[in-house]
């Protein structure tokens, strides 16, 4: 009887143990199905004019997605198309932002959640106007002038059209060679703060007026000043500046001789002020959320915590304009560094470079971008800001 007992709790956990088996495996695959069955569907984007007929001839198109986890902007996919459409798989709503940088038309931007139902998305593109603007810090003078990356960088930026650019680290440039330069890609004036260290320099399709070097004494040594430039090209009030990466103080000290000398410019005319702030400013904190910033931070520059906000928070109360923020920008995007696979990585980057607009200027803004696109990507360790603004 003892015998019988035993015999008859040994099926009794023999066939438990088997029922749970038998269900484990059937619902392991009921829990893979929605991410792994998950059906594609192809949406058109068509670039068309205002007439919504479709625009033939090269553009670049990159697709960048909205990281999951953060607010923050990725690039997935870039393409060059010639016949003005292209398709995009999607397998459920996406926020996706689709840019298109065609020569000849001025560059634009959308932004819009993608669904599996959409059949065609139209990109509305208008014919080149107003002024184009591209700032760079293009690190140590391109690598020290190396003749390849001068090429490939004349052949990108041929294609953008900008009108002016305001470039950091034009390391080992002399005047002449900027001028000579700057011809490859259409440019016909160029100004050059100096000759020596970590300069700044401007280059324009119209003629660069009353143009000044600017080198203001450190009150901090033995940490240097770059020095910036005012200058003037299509009646625009340029401010080309490179602040220190050695101290948060010295940066502090050249903003606000920066402020202060473009609040006197803009009695005059619009001003633009633009170039590598080497800092960070509260307003990404915001649009990240400071678990995420601060994570961020802590982990991979440890020096910038606790943070000094005090240099951004001095053009933020200043009359002057974040060129990205005016525009109402949705999503943080770093400007720095490159080369970093941002969709996946806790490190989340610095927008350490910035343009800043006065408020006429600011009004005429109807683009601006921290442009991340497969030459950027490499080409130095910063991202470009490209920026366009309507005729008056």
């Amino acid at each position: 009887m003892k015998n019988k007992s035993i015999l008859s709790i040994l099926l009794l956990f023999i066939t438990g143990v088997v029922f749970s088996f038998t269900s484990c495996s059937k619902e392991s695959p009921e829990e893979t199905k929605p991410s792994s069955l998950l059906k594609a569907t192809e949406v058109a984007i068509h670039l068309v004019n205002e007439k919504q007929e479709v625009l033939t001839g090269d553009a670049t198109v990159i697709i960048s997605k909205r990281r999951p986890d953060v607010n923050m902007l990725v690039p997935r996919e870039e393409k060059t198309v010639n016949t003005g459409k292209l398709t995009y798989r999607v397998f459920e709503d996406t926020e996706i932002r689709i840019t298109v940088l065609k020569k000849g038309y001025n560059p634009i931007y959308k932004d819009l959640i993608v669904k599996p139902s959409d059949q065609t998305i139209s990109i509305v593109l208008t014919p080149k106007s107003g002024l184009t603007v591209l700032s760079y810090n293009v690190k140590d003078g391109f690598g020290g002038k190396i003749s390849n990356n001068l090429t490939a960088f004349s052949n990108w930026v041929t294609k953008l059209d900008p009108d002016v650019i305001v470039f950091q680290e034009l390391v080992g440039f002399k005047k002449q060679e900027l001028q000579e330069f700057a011809k490859t890609y259409g440019h016909d004036f160029s100004y050059l703060l100096k000759e020596e260290g970590y300069p700044t320099g401007i280059t324009s399709k119209q003629v660069i007026k009353d143009a000044e070097s600017i080198l203001i004494k450190s009150n901090y040594p033995p940490y240097r000043v770059h020095g910036f430039i005012r200058a003037e090209t299509f009646d625009l009030n340029i401010l080309a500046v490179h602040f220190s990466s050695q101290s948060n103080d010295l940066v502090f000290q050249e903003a606000n001789y920066v402020v202060d000398l473009a609040k006197e410019l803009e009695k005059n005319a619009p001003v633009l002020i633009a170039g590598d702030f080497n800092s960070i400013t509260p307003v990404d904190e915001a649009m990240l959320g400071n678990k995420s910033w601060l994570g961020s931070m802590q982990k991979y520059r440890p020096s910038r915590v606790p943070f000094d906000y005090r240099t951004m928070k001095l053009f933020e109360d200043s009359p002057f304009k974040d060129a990205i923020s005016q525009l109402n920008n949705k999503y943080y995007k770093a400007s720095f560094p490159t080369r970093t696979d941002y969709l996946s990585s806790d490190f989340l980057g610095f927008r350490l470079d910035y343009c800043y607009l006065s408020e006429s200027l600011a009004k005429q803004c109807d683009y601006v971008e921290i442009l991340q696109d497969s030459y950027s990507n490499t080409a130095s360790d910063h991202y470009p800001y490209l920026m366009h603004f309507k005729a008056q």
